[in-house]
């Protein structure tokens, strides 16, 4: 995918000089997140191993509004309400997996605090749906292509990461950040 890479550089070149990201406090983002858009993944065993996590992601924020993007509308179950599906099939993305101008508009149409890009492999769509979003904090699993893109990865192990082990890592670090601001407020009640 010559090409691909290509606008994977042309993008890493732009966004560098676009973004003033400055030091962010990830758990106070996480805590106070009203509206979050998560990436689900779009492979399907990847698919598959995520499933059994995203009720608990749904739980632990509860008080947020939660966008999902996914590439398939059968992997979603049936509480997860269709106006808050983004969904990206083979029919919205171009042949170098750009997402047409109407999925981009979707996305840019919300004010998104925080981007949780689920995806374990490489995923160039996602990429830029992320970018799009224009999320102050942006999360993903680690892999080198998508450094200058998310602003937090999380790291997973380098050779072939158990899918589980990845979600758990992931939802776990996350869990954290949203229990420090259950403990504060009760503290602060008391």
């Amino acid at each position: 995918m010559f090409l691909q890479d290509l606008y994977l550089m042309s993008f890493r070149f732009r966004y560098r000089i676009k973004s003033h990201d400055m030091p962010i406090d990830f758990c106070s983002h996480l805590r106070d997140a009203r509206k979050m858009l998560i990436i689900l993944p779009a492979n399907i065993d990847e698919q598959k191993g995520f499933r059994r996590y995203l009720k608990k992601f749904t739980s632990i924020f509860s008080g947020a509004e939660l966008y999902f993007v996914s590439h398939n509308e059968k992997a979603l179950p049936n509480y997860i309400s269709k106006e808050r599906i983004i969904l990206v099939t083979k029919d919205n993305l171009n042949s170098l997996n750009y997402p047409h101008h109407s999925v981009l508009e979707t996305v840019k149409a919300h004010s998104f605090d925080v981007c949780i890009d689920c995806n374990i492999k490489f995923n160039f769509a996602s990429i830029i749906l992320c970018i799009t979003s224009d999320a102050k904090v942006r999360i993903c699993l680690e892999e080198p292509r998508r450094e200058p893109f998310y602003n937090l990865q999380i790291k997973t192990a380098r050779q072939s990461p158990s899918k589980l082990k990845c979600y758990n890592k992931l939802f776990h670090f996350i869990k954290s950040c949203r229990i420090q601001q259950i403990e504060r407020q009760s503290v602060v009640t008391a």
